[in-house]
């Protein structure tokens, strides 16, 4: 069997199959490839992207969330502060408007109202009139009839020897209880004393010399001049008086009292400074039955009336 001759056209047609094959075989693959690349580029560029683009949103929104705060606080705290200055002007205005009723005359009434119901208050506190509110208004009265002489001057004991009235009394020994009136001073103008006699008596003043201490008074160109004179105080007997009752009679102030003597704490009756009452003693009211009781009277001018020997 003669074989079959292929012509060269033949071979150049599976040539250029065999060729185009391979070249298109070549492109797809290449194509595959390009295309693969270019899809994981895209993939790659757009996971940036959105990671940029969330990245700046949050960034934005953080920022816009911390300027909404910052906002919220600065109204927060302005508003705190307007508060305070509205507070502030709010008493401001009450002090002011409380100067105002001062210079007003309001604050005096306040205050005089609150004095008066303080005076009210006294007075029902004053309004029981028992022994120590006696004492309290009018134990003075005894204390300016004692007579400040020397314990040896027998005239210290003037007023208990017997019952007296003001005008019965030696005028000497009424210018010596004035005198208890008086600042202490060696030269008295004679109506400064005067005036305070007839706080004392209710009776003519009349001058006369008068005795305080060691010191005597004379009367001198309308002044009471005091000299030293010579007197004896060698002993240490001192008159003590204490009140056992106050009262109010006929208009008149009544005081009871309990008169002795003390030396070396020990208590005598002075009509008997030989033998003491006691030797111990804290007050001599314990010791009334043994020692001499006097009753003073006084008008409701606060004048001495007259002394009365009880006991």
């Amino acid at each position: 069997m003669a074989k079959e001759k292929i012509s060269k056209k033949d071979i150049d047609d599976i040539k250029n199959k065999i060729v185009e094959s391979i070249t298109k075989d070549i492109e797809n693959k290449v194509s595959k490839k390009v295309i693969d690349s270019a899809v994981k580029t895209i993939k790659e560029k757009s996971s940036t992207e959105l990671k940029d683009n969330f990245v700046f949103e949050v960034k934005n929104e953080v920022k816009n969330q911390i300027i909404k705060e910052e906002k919220r606080l600065l109204r927060h705290r302005t508003g705190k502060i307007i508060r305070r200055d509205i507070v502030i002007l709010i008493l401001l205005g009450i002090i002011g408007f409380m100067g105002y009723l001062m210079y007003k005359d309001d604050y005096v009434l306040i205050v005089k109202d609150k004095t008066v119901s303080s005076e009210i208050k006294e007075e029902k506190d004053e309004s029981v009139k028992d022994l120590s509110w006696y004492k309290k208004h009018y134990s003075y009265l005894i204390d300016n009839m004692h007579l400040n002489l020397p314990c040896d001057n027998m005239n210290k004991y003037y007023l208990y020897n017997k019952d007296l009235k003001a005008d019965e009394i030696n005028d000497s020994i009424k210018l010596s209880l004035a005198y208890n009136l008086l600042e202490d001073n060696n030269k008295i103008a004679k109506k400064d004393l005067e005036n305070a006699y007839r706080k004392l008596f209710n009776d003519s003043y009349n001058d006369a010399s008068f005795q305080v201490d060691c010191k005597v008074y004379k009367l001198k160109n309308d002044f009471y001049e005091a000299k030293n004179s010579e007197c004896l105080d060698i002993s240490d007997y001192q008159l003590r008086e204490e009140i056992t009752n106050i009262y109010e009679e006929n208009d008149n102030i009544i005081i009871e009292t309990v008169m002795g003597v003390t030396s070396n704490n020990k208590l005598y009756n002075y009509h008997n400074l030989e033998s003491s009452v006691s030797d111990i003693f804290d007050s001599i009211i314990d010791y009334k039955e043994s020692l001499n009781s006097y009753k003073y009277t006084f008008n409701n001018s606060k004048q001495f009336i007259s002394i009365e020997k009880e006991s």
